[in-house]
């Protein structure tokens, strides 16, 4: 019997952070095989560059390259939007009140 979940999560990265999430996911496509694509009847490869594009894509193959180590998890939707593009990290700060 399987059962079906929904994870939910909101990440705050800084620039520096953002670009180590690009190198690592495009690292983690590449050993995961790369994909590859048919355009006018000719298949070929997707460079890492070209696959993992943006930090939202990065965030969904560091995801996905991750859960998909363990049997018998499949990934049946992803998403991944940004939703400010510039926020004080200072507002999400844990204090000793939270």
């Amino acid at each position: 019997m399987s059962a079906k979940y929904r994870i939910e999560i909101e990440l705050l990265l800084n620039e520096g952070a953002a670009s180590k999430a690009i190198e690592l996911a495009r690292d983690v496509y590449l050993r995961r095989g790369g994909a590859s694509t048919v355009e006018n009847g000719i298949a070929r490869e997707v460079s890492q560059d070209e696959f993992i594009d943006s930090t939202e894509q990065a965030l969904l193959e560091l995801v996905e390259g991750n859960l998909l180590r363990l049997t018998g998890i499949e990934i049946g939707h992803e998403n991944c939007r940004l939703l400010l593009p510039e926020v004080e990290a200072a507002r999400y700060s844990r204090t000793e009140e939270d």
